[in-house]
């Protein structure tokens, strides 16, 4: 299940994993989507929240970029923000509407590759 407001996701799940997704260019939302979900789904993730999206400065992918946390953390309590490999967050391309909109949607299309955060969570029932 995505969201993109930490603010939306229920007070039991916990941070597990930060990364920065890599998607070639030409990819529809639904595509990258399913590529992202996969890769939530193979690590054990319940729930995906997902950051800013900017045009990529290569055109590599699908590609996961990892960045810890070292331990699982409540998102509630604890998340602190967007601030994992910043360094290679602000040398990407411009910004890049990703919302409810696009996320899932076969017909939008992404002329240019991006790159976009995201904190894979899990969550107790």
């Amino acid at each position: 299940v995505p969201t993109f407001q930490d603010k939306q996701v229920p007070v039991s799940c916990r941070v597990f994993a930060h990364l920065l997704v890599h998607i070639p260019e030409g990819s529809t939302g639904k595509a990258l989507a399913q590529a992202v979900e996969a890769e939530a789904m193979t690590r054990g993730a319940d729930m995906l929240l997902l950051g800013g999206t900017r045009q990529a400065n290569d055109n590599q992918g699908p590609a996961f970029s990892y960045y810890g946390p070292a331990q699982p953390y409540k998102c509630r309590d604890n998340w602190s923000g967007w601030k994992f490999a910043y360094e290679e967050w602000v040398n990407q391309g411009e910004w890049v509407a990703m919302g409810y909109n696009e996320w899932g949607n076969p017909d939008a299309r992404f002329n240019s590759p991006l790159v976009i955060q995201t904190a894979f969570l899990r969550c107790l029932n």
